[in-house]
């Protein structure tokens, strides 16, 4: 990704329809993007890392990113990210410590990103964007409580039918 890409970017004013980003019409996502800074990010970059304050929201618009978690020594692999999909969306609405490491994998990424204290002022200074926003994280957070939701439901019908099926 090269300064060229950016330029093309903002000279249109806009962000591209990703994502959570396709939910707003073209004149709201130009607003948010004015908002927000876009910027390319090397492999090997943390977004950010577990344990540590993480205030900003990020939409990859190129690239991948790998989500990773530290438990009891071990370093588990929770998810590949790409285009559309978020990062620190949960910090907006809830500051807390940062519960993943979250890196550019292999190609330099491209994203969107919105501190918390832009957001604040966002949310205050044009409040029909604030809450297209927030609906937007609204309906990306419920989609992920129903798939980890679906998850673990299934997980339960699989512990179930396997104690059923052990032998006494």
């Amino acid at each position: 990704m090269t300064e060229t890409d950016h330029s093309a970017y903002l000279s249109q004013g806009d962000l591209p329809a990703v994502g959570i980003l396709e939910e707003l019409p073209p004149k709201l996502r130009a607003r948010l993007a004015a908002c927000g800074r876009l910027e390319t990010l090397e492999p090997g970059t943390h977004i950010t890392r577990q344990g540590e304050d993480h205030h900003g929201l990020s939409v990859i618009i190129k690239g991948n990113l790998k989500v990773t978690c530290h438990s009891k020594g071990d370093l588990l692999d929770l998810a590949e990210l790409g285009p559309g999909h978020t990062v620190g969306e949960m910090s907006l609405l809830d500051p807390q410590k940062s519960s993943a490491d979250v890196t550019v994998m292999d190609q330099p990424a491209f994203l969107w990103t919105i501190e918390g204290d832009a957001f604040q002022q966002l949310v205050e200074s044009d409040p029909e964007l604030g809450c297209a926003v927030f609906r937007m994280l609204a309906r990306e957070l419920s989609r992920r409580l129903r798939q980890n939701s679906d998850h673990m439901l299934h997980r339960a019908d699989e512990l179930r039918t396997h104690f059923l099926d052990m032998d006494y």
